[in-house]
């Protein structure tokens, strides 16, 4: 439940940075630049780590995780230079793009 209501409140604030069509802007603002990675990395972070004995819910979960790492990594592909500001985070996120597929695929087959 907690891991819920934390997606939820990082949510609202990646609401605050979409632009008038519910999209978020090719580069943020350098103020909110890590602030809006930081909180897709946690948002793909906490989906990963919701307890549910439900594998079917808890592959839904994978896929919104994946879903958040690969943002991180694709932003930080558009725009290398922010990428700096998120050095480890990132990291992680190549890393999980990566190995979570592979996890998917357990899910799937079990």
């Amino acid at each position: 439940m907690l891991c819920y209501l934390s997606i939820k409140y990082f949510h609202a604030f990646l609401d605050t940075l979409r632009l008038p069509d519910r999209k978020f802007p090719e580069r943020f603002e350098s103020d909110v630049e890590r602030p809006g990675l930081i909180a897709h990395f946690y948002i793909a972070r906490l989906y990963g780590k919701v307890i549910t004995s439900n594998s079917s819910e808890k592959l839904e979960n994978l896929k919104l995780s994946l879903q958040f790492y690969a943002w991180v990594v694709n932003y930080s592909e558009i725009n290398p230079e922010a990428a700096q500001c998120v050095d480890k985070e990132l990291e992680i996120c190549v890393e999980m793009v990566e190995l979570l597929p592979k996890s998917m695929d357990r899910y799937l087959s079990s």
